[in-house]
Protein backbone atom coordinates (compact mmCIF):
# COMPACT_ATOMS: atom_id res chain seq x y z
CA UNK A 1 0.00 0.00 0.00
CA UNK A 2 1.65 3.27 -1.08
CA UNK A 3 1.97 6.20 1.29
CA UNK A 4 0.03 9.38 0.76
CA UNK A 5 1.88 12.62 0.09
CA UNK A 6 1.01 13.81 3.60
CA UNK A 7 2.44 10.65 5.18
CA UNK A 8 5.64 10.98 3.14
CA UNK A 9 6.01 14.65 4.10
CA UNK A 10 5.45 13.93 7.80
CA UNK A 11 7.90 10.99 7.77
CA UNK A 12 10.54 13.10 6.01
CA UNK A 13 10.16 15.97 8.52
CA UNK A 14 10.45 13.57 11.48
CA UNK A 15 13.52 11.91 9.95
CA UNK A 16 15.18 15.28 9.31
CA UNK A 17 14.47 16.37 12.90
CA UNK A 18 16.06 13.16 14.25
CA UNK A 19 19.16 13.42 12.08
CA UNK A 20 19.86 17.15 12.35
CA UNK A 21 19.82 17.90 16.04
CA UNK A 22 21.28 21.20 17.20
CA UNK A 23 23.05 19.63 20.17
CA UNK A 24 24.66 16.26 20.48
CA UNK A 25 23.09 13.92 22.95
CA UNK A 26 26.44 12.65 24.14
CA UNK A 27 29.84 14.30 24.02
CA UNK A 28 32.78 12.23 25.15
CA UNK A 29 35.85 13.64 26.85
CA UNK A 30 38.90 14.15 24.62
CA UNK A 31 40.98 10.99 24.56
CA UNK A 32 43.12 11.55 21.45
CA UNK A 33 44.84 14.26 19.42
CA UNK A 34 44.19 14.36 15.67
CA UNK A 35 47.35 13.74 13.67
CA UNK A 36 46.18 16.20 10.99
CA UNK A 37 44.71 19.24 12.83
CA UNK A 38 46.17 18.62 16.32
CA UNK A 39 42.77 19.12 17.99
CA UNK A 40 41.68 16.84 20.85
CA UNK A 41 38.61 14.69 20.21
CA UNK A 42 36.54 12.07 21.99
CA UNK A 43 36.21 8.35 21.36
CA UNK A 44 32.96 8.89 19.41
CA UNK A 45 34.33 11.77 17.32
CA UNK A 46 36.97 10.07 15.19
CA UNK A 47 39.08 7.03 14.42
CA UNK A 48 41.68 5.86 16.93
CA UNK A 49 44.09 3.02 16.22
CA UNK A 50 47.38 1.89 17.74
CA UNK A 51 49.25 3.95 15.16
CA UNK A 52 47.15 7.05 14.43
CA UNK A 53 44.20 9.15 15.59
CA UNK A 54 42.12 11.10 13.06
CA UNK A 55 39.08 13.22 13.94
CA UNK A 56 35.83 12.94 11.94
CA UNK A 57 36.27 16.44 10.51
CA UNK A 58 39.65 15.65 8.97
CA UNK A 59 38.41 12.20 7.96
CA UNK A 60 35.58 13.79 5.98
CA UNK A 61 32.66 12.40 8.02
Amino acid sequence: MPFTDEEKRRWHEEKRAREHRRERLYRSKPVAICIHCQNPFGINDGVITDEVALCDICNGD
